[in-house]
């Protein structure tokens, strides 16, 4: 995932749950803020890489529109999708990074689907053009069920379909008028 984008930088990492993200970045990057609503408690027992280096990671439980801390990239797994205001949650990103990781169910139409915790699932073309509000995209894959990355794919059903297909963008923060 990070292809080089994370090491030595200051990491947001939004939505993170419970999961080991924030951990696996430690490996690399210099600083990790794990943002998420949920409380991340100490002894979750997870299988911690040898290599992670927990005096990077810095949570922070509440709502990531609080975090106003400047980072060099955001990642956003899987939580693109819960957002009720997509265009609010990608201003935000681009108002504190200047890099982006963001994946999201890949559907053939936007809108509702199956999986009631969320909000919309998002066809390719209306995904890239609410990141692209904000984000230069510099490269998209996809991942399918068998965790292969590709660089095409169809959608396949919703989210609750068994080897759903995830769609990922690496973007940059387009340059504002002011400079950067």
């Amino acid at each position: 995932m990070h292809k080089g984008y994370v090491t030595d930088k200051c990491v947001l990492d939004v939505g993170c749950g419970v999961t080991v993200e924030p951990l696996i970045l430690s490996t690399v990057a210099k600083r990790i803020y794990a943002v998420d609503f949920t409380h991340i408690p100490d002894d979750v027992h997870v299988i911690i890489p040898e290599s992670a280096n927990m005096d990077r990671v810095v949570k922070v439980v509440g709502d990531v529109y609080d975090f106003t801390t400047q980072c060099d990239i955001a990642v956003a797994i899987e939580v693109f999708e819960h957002m009720k205001s997509p265009k609010k949650f990608i201003k935000h990103l681009a108002s504190l990074c200047k890099g982006l990781f963001i994946t999201t169910p890949l559907v053939k139409k936007t809108g509702k689907t199956r999986n009631f915790e969320h909000i919309k699932e998002y066809s390719n073309k209306d995904f890239r053009a609410l990141v692209e509000t904000q984000f230069d995209i510099i490269n998209q894959k996809f991942q399918h069920g068998d965790l292969r990355i590709t660089d095409e794919a169809e959608a396949n059903g919703d989210s609750f379909n068994v080897g759903h297909v995830v769609q990922m963008l690496w973007c940059k923060r387009r340059n504002r008028q002011g400079g950067e």
